[in-house]
């Protein structure tokens, strides 16, 4: 049995208003849950497909910002949206690894930011993501690169009752909106868990200190894989 869960840590246009010189912050935009299935009272690991995918919403998506802001005052900041994410994944049975390609779209209507990724798990648990963001609103750009390890409840506890699964990342993010470039370290943790056949809740927590600003991205939502 297989499933996937999009877990995005997130990227918002960074000021009020929405000024041309807008900043990004992003990170990484998915992950991927194995299972395993009990056979006749025995924990036997069912194969996961060759193809797999799946989609999310977070209608609970708040961006905090704080610091130096863009009108030049200091405080903070919360953005208020809504998020839709999809994947879609080959596994390689005989090398234990799989590719993922995927995106995000996160909008408070008047203002949008999205993320295309690749990832490449190298094993069940460890893994190399790095990704796009860019805006339909202002220019502006950014990439964002991570390495990625997973915890499972099917190693972990494979016979809980609820599956459940938990990723940590680290990794840079660079900025290079408004003429300049800059890079930070940026960290991330996700959470999934099923709570009905094929539907996942899912959250995320994500941080960067970007351009004397600190920011901190947080998402609740649902997710469907197949």
């Amino acid at each position: 049995m297989r499933f996937a869960v999009i877990l995005p840590s997130i990227a918002v246009l960074l000021a009020s208003g929405l000024p041309a010189s807008a900043q990004f912050g992003g990170g990484p935009a998915q992950l991927s849950v194995g299972l395993n299935k009990t056979v006749q009272g025995t924990n036997q690991k069912v194969l996961d497909p060759i193809h797999y995918g799946a989609v999310s919403a977070y209608p609970f998506a708040p961006f905090v910002t704080g610091g130096r802001l863009g009108d030049g005052t200091a405080g903070t900041t919360t953005e208020n949206g809504v998020l839709f994410a999809g994947t879609f994944g080959i596994r390689d049975h005989k090398r234990s690894s799989a590719f993922e390609v995927g995106g995000w779209y996160w909008t408070k209507f008047q203002s949008d930011v999205y993320q295309i990724h690749a990832r490449e798990l190298f094993t069940p648990r460890f893994g190399f993501q790095a990704a796009y963001l860019g805006s339909t609103a202002v220019p502006g750009t950014a990439y964002s690169t991570f390495l990625f390890y997973e915890l499972r409840s099917r190693d972990q506890a494979p016979n809980s009752r609820r599956q459940w699964n938990l990723e940590t990342g680290l990794g840079v993010f660079y900025d290079v909106s408004n003429g300049r470039n800059t890079s930070t370290a940026s960290v991330y943790v996700d959470a999934a868990v099923e709570i009905a056949p094929r539907i996942t809740l899912n959250g995320t927590f994500w941080y960067v200190r970007d351009r004397s600003q600190d920011l901190n991205r947080f998402a609740l939502g649902a997710g469907y894989h197949f």
